[in-house]
């Protein structure tokens, strides 16, 4: 349903905070749950590194292009001194807007349990 309304994949999605803001919030305004969970997928650190993910539905997860060796990922992936914080703003800021979205909503909804993603 969701695909069809907003015209947007899985991990399109992802992109986009107040919707992955809002799908985090669904479960604990139906549930008494200890903890909100961030929407979110492992693979936004992948694309991240210039690694092109894809999930055309019914297959699963695709990596079109994947490392080859070595070599490629010197290539493809940056080295860790160009990682800095403006290279994390600029490819996993919509994530950082996400949590600050996500924790503005609990507390305009009173709702004050911690909020957990992944790595």
């Amino acid at each position: 349903a969701y695909k069809q309304e907003k015209g947007r994949s899985f991990l399109d999605m992802l992109s986009h905070p107040e919707d992955v803001a809002e799908c985090t919030m669904q479960p604990i305004r139906r549930y008494p749950v200890d903890a909100a969970i961030l929407f979110s997928d492992i693979l936004v650190i992948a694309e991240a590194l210039n690694v092109e993910v894809t999930m055309p539905g019914g297959v699963g997860i695709l990596v079109p292009n994947p490392l080859s060796g070595p070599d490629d990922m010197n290539k493809r992936i940056p080295p860790p001194e160009e990682m800095t914080s403006e290279f994390v703003k600029d490819k996993l800021g919509h994530v950082i807007t996400s949590v600050k979205l996500i924790r503005s909503q609990m507390a305009a909804e009173g709702k004050s349990i911690p909020l957990i993603g992944f790595s």
